[in-house]
């Protein structure tokens, strides 16, 4: 990516450019790693709210959790859609991460892209700085 960041929007950037590469050489031959980085991304960007107001966020990997306390500390407001999204995303982390057999499919990957890009756009609406690179918006991704 073009544009620097810090802390844990580095992170996710890092994420997102992980995405992006894999993407390139194949969504259906990357689609565990990348259905990971996708919960990863979106992951360190709401945790990333927390951080821009010095809040102490919680450690876990569910996002929907996380998205919950940031609503009760009024550093976010979110659709349902961004919570259902954020369930999907935080189901994945087992799945791609610990997977035995490589189940998860091309569809599957970009579901979890999709699910990224609605948690992302959620947290630029709310006026944080937010990750959402150029290439989601390609129609191969129909992220609508």
């Amino acid at each position: 990516m073009a544009k620097e960041y810090r802390g844990l929007l580095y992170a996710a950037s890092v994420d997102v450019d992980t995405i992006d590469a894999l993407a390139s050489l194949g969504i259906a031959k990357y689609a565990e790693s990348i259905g990971y980085h996708a919960q990863q991304a979106a992951e360190k960007l709401v945790k990333a709210v927390f951080e821009e107001n010095g809040e102490a966020f919680p450690f876990t990997h569910n996002i929907a959790s996380l998205l919950n306390r940031a609503q009760e500390l009024n550093l976010l407001d979110f659709s349902e859609e961004c919570l259902e999204q954020a369930a999907y995303l935080s189901s994945l982390i087992s799945l791609t991460r610990y997977a035995d057999a490589p189940d998860f499919q091309e569809g599957e990957a970009l579901d979890a892209i999709r699910a990224f890009a609605v948690i992302a756009r959620m947290v630029d609406a709310n006026g944080y700085e937010s990750i959402l690179p150029t290439w989601v918006e390609h129609e191969s991704y129909n992220l609508g």
